[in-house]
């Protein structure tokens, strides 16, 4: 099996839940599948679930054994902003992120802003053994994480600050 990479599933503030590694091996969709199946089993109900064919991840949630499961916990999926503009407009409308009540402000493009990020790491991991290509990608974004939490820590400690 080629290896492909790797598989994110970050929560609204970029902060990565569940990271895969990604190997060639047939159907593609058990990515999505099983990090939505953590999601659903892990933080419950009413989620809204982010990814690049959001619309076609649906029908796929719909056809899997995750089907009732979904259904009962309001599990939800969309379509970013930057990818969903490619979509046909009934499509648009159903799953564009701009589009769905409750969504705010997001353009659910941060696995695009964290690969931008990691594309440094080609050139340290390329000739690497697995192990060590595993360590710099799980430090890679360990790193990543704190930066996000301390960024997070800021904005709460200053929205504090000026609410007092």
């Amino acid at each position: 099996m080629d290896e492909t990479g790797v598989f994110v599933t970050l929560c609204q503030h970029m902060i990565i839940q569940f990271i895969m590694d990604m190997v060639q091996c047939g159907e593609r969709a058990k990515f999505p599948l099983t990090t939505a199946e953590k999601l659903m089993n892990v933080f419950s109900s009413n989620q809204l679930y982010l990814y690049d064919v959001g619309c076609t991840f649906l029908a796929t949630i719909k056809r899997s054994s995750l089907a009732d499961t979904a259904k009962t916990l309001n599990f939800k999926s969309c379509t970013g902003a930057f990818h969903g503009a490619a979509h046909n407009c009934p499509c648009q409308l159903d799953f564009l992120i701009g589009m769905i009540e409750g969504a705010g402000l997001e353009d659910g493009e941060g696995n695009e802003q964290i690969f931008s990020a990691s594309n440094s790491l080609a050139m340290v991991t390329h000739h690497a053994t697995a192990y060590y290509h595993h360590m710099q990608i799980h430090i890679h974004f360990e790193k990543w994480d704190e930066e996000k939490y301390e960024n997070l820590g800021i904005y709460v400690q200053s929205s504090v600050e000026l609410a007092g």
